[in-house]
């Protein structure tokens, strides 16, 4: 994972896992965005605790997936 840095991370990862699992790419890459999927939605505090563009819940749906896709490219344009 450390030879190039992603331009999106998704952790769909479920509870603590998850949030560990966060906080392991935050630290490899702490400017990349980073897309949330979990069981619940009591994470959400987390996720924005943790610096994560974007927290739903599983499962999810296109619209939703375009949602965080658009999220985490308006995050990177504002960036530049």
């Amino acid at each position: 994972l450390q030879s190039d840095e992603p331009d999106l991370i998704f952790v769909t990862m479920d509870n603590a896992a998850g949030m560990e699992g966060v906080i392991a790419v935050k630290n490899l890459y702490p400017d990349t965005p980073v897309v949330w999927l979990s069981n619940d939605k009591n994470f959400v505090a987390q996720s924005y605790r943790l610096g994560v563009d974007y927290f739903s819940v599983k499962p999810i749906d296109e619209k939703m997936m375009n949602l965080a896709i658009t999220r985490c490219q308006r995050r990177e344009e504002i960036a530049i």
